[in-house]
């Protein structure tokens, strides 16, 4: 296992997109494409205790201006 410190932390990711989350309870996201192209994202779901853990990830595609919901 690595033990040094990492440059990005576990989740860390980089989208073309300006997209924004805003999560309504720990099942369901509503995501808003504030850019001026359509763009491709993956919601991340995570659970921190006892430590950050990816619990599941979905793929969507967003339009320009769309605002969707997404439940995991």
């Amino acid at each position: 296992f690595f033990k040094g410190t990492p440059l990005y932390p576990f989740g860390y990711g980089l989208t073309y997109g300006n997209v924004e989350e805003k999560w309504l309870d720990e099942n369901t996201v509503e995501l808003y494409n504030k850019d001026g192209m359509d763009t491709d994202y993956s919601v991340l779901k995570f659970k921190t205790e006892p430590h950050k853990e990816l619990v599941d990830f979905k793929k969507v595609f967003i339009r320009v201006g769309e605002h969707i919901t997404v439940n995991f």
